[in-house]
């Protein structure tokens, strides 16, 4: 039979966060262990200390009184920190190289062949023929959970990985640098700026099809912030595709959100507004997120720049350390939400219709 501590560590993980408060580790215990509330504080405190002894999670000191709940016997801590599980390894022995990547055995940087290792796993699963191909990035964060892998690790070389195999055997290919602006026959009067360059390119091609957006512009990524855009270079987008809204998409993580917020502030001293893409944010909440890779400042009140059913969620994944990069989003991801947007545009025209102003 289980441990306690086993089978709460098992229910902890079932989450997305690395906090737990104690609310939750209350549900969680009752659901387990089906004991009174008096017994019930006793045989979660032992568990919680059994899966700090093996390193599983992080209690608060036990001298920091205002991180225990002293209304109970034992206390109970505010809230734990589950530590990561440990990544498995894959011994040199184990891979068993395609034809395509047999080059990859001779490759001696560890971290290099690791990553290849994983790129040939997923070549050998999903073979094509492609229905599409797709930037190489959106590849990068299936395969690796991290979409800037590809680039860190020196793997893309033109149209290839490594100068060996096409980056055709995964469905990807190296987008040429996007335009600054690229318009669709829409009959909507919107633009959609989109900060990364591999998401822009995917959802510029799905907008040309679709006809969501009037137009799709790249923002340069944190060059945003650079003035890359400005109120002048917008207004001339606007008044070139005779538009007159424009809406944002960018990463879901602190500096993403900050990038938007300060380019609305920006264009609001110019009499504009720029608009949170909803559909596309509603769609990659519902993505699996990544840990951040490195420690981001608190997002603080830039987060106001997102709609209010957002809010709760956003701050939730990043308070846990976690953010959605764009290139998550693959073809079907990006199509739904663009039909959502034109669904989001007829219900707003429906409500105004029936309620003339």
């Amino acid at each position: 039979m289980m441990s306690d501590a086993i089978r709460l560590l098992a229910e902890l993980r079932k989450g997305r966060r690395q906090t737990v408060i104690r609310a939750e580790l209350l549900v969680c215990a009752r659901s387990l262990f089906l004991e009174s509330d008096k017994q019930l504080p006793r045989r979660l405190r032992a568990a919680l200390e059994d899966l700090q002894g093996n390193g599983s999670i992080r209690l608060p000191s036990i001298r920091n009184k205002e991180a225990w709940d002293r209304s109970t016997v034992p206390p109970l801590p505010h809230q734990i920190s589950l530590r990561a599980v440990p990544k498995e390894r894959k011994q040199r022995s184990e891979a068993a190289w395609t034809p395509e990547f047999a080059f990859a055995s001779r490759i001696q940087a560890s971290a290099k062949r690791d990553a290849l290792v994983a790129i040939n796993d997923h070549f050998a699963r999903n073979r094509g023929p492609w229905d599409r191909m797709v930037p190489y990035r959106i590849r990068s964060a299936q395969i690796l959970n991290d979409e800037k892998a590809f680039d860190r690790l020196g793997l893309i070389e033109g149209n290839t990985i490594c100068g060996q195999a096409p980056l055709s055997l995964i469905g990807a290919y190296n987008p040429d640098l996007p335009l600054v602006r690229e318009d669709a026959a829409a009959a909507s009067t919107t633009v959609l700026i989109v900060e990364n360059a591999h998401a822009y390119d995917l959802i510029a091609s799905l907008n040309r099809e679709l006809s969501v957006y009037r137009s799709v512009l790249w923002g340069g990524g944190n060059r945003v912030t650079k003035r890359t855009i400005s109120a002048l270079s917008l207004r001339r987008a606007l008044s070139a595709c005779q538009a007159n809204r424009i809406e944002y998409a960018g990463d879901l993580d602190p500096e993403g959100i900050r990038i938007a917020a300060n380019l609305h502030a920006e264009l609001a001293k110019e009499g504009m507004a720029l608009h949170p893409a909803s559909a596309i944010y509603r769609v990659m909440l519902e993505m699996t997120p990544f840990p951040m890779a490195t420690q981001q400042q608190p997002v603080g009140d830039a987060i106001a720049w997102l709609l209010e059913e957002f809010r709760a969620d956003s701050a939730s994944l990043f308070e846990g350390g976690h953010r959605v990069a764009q290139e998550v989003l693959d073809v079907p991801q990006v199509t739904m939400a663009l039909r959502q947007r034109i669904g989001d545009t007829a219900a707003k025209m429906t409500i105004r219709q029936s309620y003339p102003h």
